[in-house]
Formats: C-alpha cells, sequence, structure tokens
C-alpha cells in the first residue's frame, strides 16, 4: 500500500491523529508499546512491525516498514518528521535491540532498492551518462572511509546480491518482451 506522506505527495492516506498517541501517559516516548508484536501495556499499538498492514477485530495497524520504504529517503530525516515528528524518538526506538534489528532489515532494503533503481536508471539513460544515478548506484551518498570492517564486506556482498537478482528478473522480463511475437494491425 502506498502511503501519503504528510505533504499528501503519494496518495492514500496516514491517519495523523495517532500523534499525540506517541507518547505515554507520562510524557516519555513509546517504544515497545508502539506495535501490535511487542506492546504489552494498556496502550494501543499503532503500527505493525509486519511488511503489511496488518488487521485485527477490525483494526488496522500501519506496517512501519511499509511507511520507512514510501520515503525512500536514506537519510531517515522526512521519514521521521512525518511519522514521528521527532529525532530523539527515532534514536529510542533504535536504541531497543528487538526494534531495531526490524529497522537494520528495513534499511538494508531500502538500500537495495534506491539502488536498484538507480542502476535502471542508469540502464534506462546511459546514453546521457546519467551521473546522479551512479553516485546513487554506488552509494555515494554514504560517504567513504578506510578499509570496510568484514560485517560491512559481508553487508555490500547481501545487497549487491539482491541487485544483481533484481537486474535478473528485469532483464529477463525485457528479453521476454523482445521475444514475444509482434501483433501487425
Amino acid at each position: 500500500m502506498l502511503y501519503a506522506h504528510l505533504d499528501g505527495s503519494l496518495g492514500g492516506d496516514i491517519d495523523v491523529k495517532y500523534k499525540d498517541r506517541l507518547k505515554d501517559t507520562i510524557g516519555n516516548f513509546r517504544t515497545l508499546s508502539l506495535f501490535y508484536e511487542t506492546n504489552i501495556t494498556e496502550n494501543e499499538a499503532i503500527f505493525t512491525l509486519k511488511d503489511e498492514d496488518y488487521t485485527v477485530n477490525g483494526k488496522t495497524y500501519m506496517s512501519m516498514k511499509q511507511l520507512y520504504l514510501s520515503f525512500d529517503d536514506p537519510t531517515e530525516w522526512e521519514f521521521v518528521q512525518s511519522v514521528l515528528g521527532n529525532w530523539r524518538h527515532w534514536q529510542k526506538l533504535l536504541g531497543n535491540k528487538r526494534i531495531r534489528e526490524y529497522i537494520d532489515q528495513w534499511r538494508m532494503e531500502l538500500e537495495i532498492k534506491l539502488r536498484s533503481n538507480a542502476v535502471k536508471q542508469m540502464v534506462k539513460h546511459s546514453k546521457n551518462r546519467d551521473g546522479a544515478a551512479k553516485w546513487l548506484a554506488e552509494g555515494s551518498w554514504k560517504g567513504k572511509r578506510g578499509r570496510p570492517s568484514k560485517d560491512e564486506v559481508e553487508r555490500e556482498k547481501k545487497i549487491q546480491a539482491g541487485i544483481e537478482q533484481d537486474l535478473d528478473d528485469h532483464w529477463t522480463r525485457l528479453m521476454q518482451v523482445e521475444d514475444a511475437p509482434q501483433q501487425v494491425n
């Protein structure tokens, strides 16, 4: 499902009424209690950690993963400001081990999505040698430093495998279109 960013840019709707429920009764940022899967408090959950929106007994919980991915924002700033309204709240969520595992997966998926889109743009506009698409595909927006750690090397291998699979799928679809019999009117 596509969500509207609070500026209405994607269509659909984000329920902005939940914003007053992002803190508990004493004013602390909610973490585990925000999610259907981890909520053990009296507070009603707002989100789900599932890949898609989840409905239980007529109540729909928004997929935070889908919200996160819909922003296409590797800096996370727009997502945080629109969905949580506060960077400190995001930092609090990142500080929770259980939630952090999900967020790390979302981050990797977003990076693969952005790189894949950039590579597709490079293929589409290869005649123009679009430097911006290459910049995204290489992950240059993250900056460079010394030798990567073993974890970073392993993560990059997974990302590259995801991009290669996406490109293989894209290439297969292109070849099927080219091989399809042409209809003559």
